[in-house]
């Protein structure tokens, strides 16, 4: 599953990201192009910045997969969240931003 996150994090605005923890595997990357002087806004820190994010991970089986995918955006981001939970990045979880 994948999407987008507007976030002001360092780790989601300066760079790419990846991570797995032998099930799942999270990829972010910055999705619009950073200013050459990078995403510094005056006095008041990072300015939020448009990121993609990818989480990919095996299903038990097809009918599960096609269960999951017809459950609607809210029930994704759900069943990604829960998967995610127990991973700690810079204090919170990596999908907090949500």
């Amino acid at each position: 599953m994948h999407g987008c996150l507007i976030s002001n994090k360092g780790l989601h605005t300066s760079q790419g990201f990846y991570t797995v923890d032998g099930l799942h595997r999270l990829f972010t990357m910055p999705f619009e192009p950073i200013p050459e002087h990078g995403v510094e806004s005056s006095g008041s820190g990072r300015r939020p910045h448009t990121t993609m994010w990818q989480l990919s991970f095996a299903m038990p089986d097809e009918a599960a997969a096609r269960a999951l995918c017809s459950s609607g955006g809210d029930a994704l981001l759900s069943d990604a969240i829960n998967r995610v939970q127990r991973w700690v990045t810079h204090g919170s979880s990596p999908l907090s931003v949500f």
